[in-house]
């Protein structure tokens, strides 16, 4: 099946505390099939291949100058986006696109941690997956996780 992409990724520190990632993706992958006809071929785009992605996330350490506090407190905040793709090899069923706005607040102090992330902050209705015609696979609506952890 051939296929063509193109990843990009940045990490970009312009401060001490502020720190920026973003990952653009584009990508194609083609399939060959036979029509009913011998010696006949069409093009589809194969199933499951999104043609353009998006990942940015950023995050800043708040200083203590600001809020003075013993630990770090880091708050941050990004997206995620996957264009419509293909889920059977005819080409006849469509998957939506897929937006993500997520955020996150997080404190260390020595060898604890605890950390508030929000996933889905629009409560949109994603897809994780598709199985052909018969079967898509939502994700989670807005999600909020709380994580406390000890490094040993």
């Amino acid at each position: 099946m051939p296929s063509v992409g193109l990843p990009l990724s940045t990490a970009v520190f312009p401060k001490q505390r502020f720190y920026v990632f973003m990952k653009p993706t584009w990508a194609q992958q083609w399939q060959f099939q036979p029509y009913v006809k011998p010696r006949s071929y069409t093009y589809v785009v194969a199933p499951g291949v999104s043609r353009h992605n998006v990942t940015l996330w950023t995050s800043y350490d708040i200083p203590h100058t600001i809020l003075p506090l013993p630990g770090r407190l880091t708050v941050g905040g990004g997206l995620q986006y996957a264009s419509a793709y293909w889920a059977d090899t005819a080409n006849t069923a469509r998957m939506p696109d897929n937006f993500s706005l997520d955020a996150m607040i997080g404190y260390k102090q020595g060898k604890f941690r605890a950390s508030l992330n929000a996933y889905n902050l629009t409560n949109r209705l994603n897809y994780q997956s598709s199985f052909n015609v018969a079967r898509a696979v939502p994700t989670s609506g807005r999600t909020f996780l709380f994580n406390v952890g000890m490094t040993f």
